[in-house]
């Protein structure tokens, strides 16, 4: 883990009150504190998010874990987190991201197949939190980004032992998904074989997620985040059965990829 070297100062509004911090590994970072409102679950879903992403190569910005002291907080933090000692979740801020505004912004973008994956990954890990602000664009490289993934499994942080056994049979449900988003997304798409080719090999790796891959994500939770051993299990099988159910969602969304795609 890195060290915080100064809180500069608040970013935004958001429920999760992250802050602007630079690190001892020289960057600056988007951080979300133990002692936030939400409490650690946010860190927790932020940590399995970001893990998933990179399995099936999505555009994240990068992000680390971050030990906290109490010696770390400041006059800028304290009517706003719990000075909490442990675990932070951080993200690489960049300066030059823009909010995506409308469908031609995703068009023009140099990844813009990753969209309907992004959507995607919202529907298969119980995101509806996908507003305008969390889907972004670097000005400079044109490239899509998404963030905050704070509130996913269908409950943001009030998941729990007793409420993730009837979610993992859920089925899978678009109108709850910000609509904003979503339209975006959706009138972006070109269909192409391109586009279908990106389709197919993202919904594969999807398909060929192993459950020892996502237990060793669980596994490595921090312990100071205190995700119970049964709490552990359940999110494995949560994730586990809704990767292998990504067919319905292309249902859904009425497309093709992976074993049901058409050349």
């Amino acid at each position: 883990m890195i060290n915080i070297v100064e809180i500069k100062n608040k970013l935004g509004n958001g429920c999760t009150v992250p802050f602007v911090v630079w690190c001892d590994d020289g960057q600056t970072y988007i951080v979300k504190f133990p002692g936030n409102e939400q409490g650690v679950k946010a860190l927790v879903n932020e940590f399995i998010a970001s893990n998933l992403c990179e399995y099936l190569e999505l555009p994240i910005f990068n992000y680390n874990l971050i030990n906290v002291k109490k010696s770390d907080y400041n006059d800028k933090t304290k009517n706003d987190i719990i000075p909490l000692e442990g675990t932070a979740f951080g993200t690489v801020y960049n300066d030059n991201a823009l909010t995506i505004l409308n469908s031609s912004m995703i068009s023009n973008a140099s990844n813009k197949n990753d969209a309907i994956k992004i959507l995607i990954f919202d529907i298969l890990i119980g995101n509806f939190d996908r507003n305008k602000g969390n889907l972004m664009i670097d000005s400079i490289s044109k490239k899509i980004f998404m963030i905050d993934h704070t509130h996913i499994f269908s409950l943001g942080t009030i998941w729990d032992e007793f409420q993730l056994p009837r979610l993992i049979d859920e089925k899978f449900d678009i109108s709850n998904l910000n609509q904003f988003n979503y339209n975006n997304i959706m009138g972006s798409i070109k269909i192409d074989k391109g586009f279908n080719n990106e389709l197919n090999k993202f919904i594969m790796k999807v398909k060929n997620i192993s459950k020892e891959f996502i237990e060793d994500i669980i596994k490595n939770i921090p312990d100071d985040w205190n995700v119970s051993d049964r709490e552990k299990t359940l999110l494995t099988d949560y994730i586990y059965n809704r990767f292998n159910r990504v067919d319905e969602i292309l249902e859904l969304l009425n497309m093709k990829g992976g074993d049901n795609s058409e050349n």
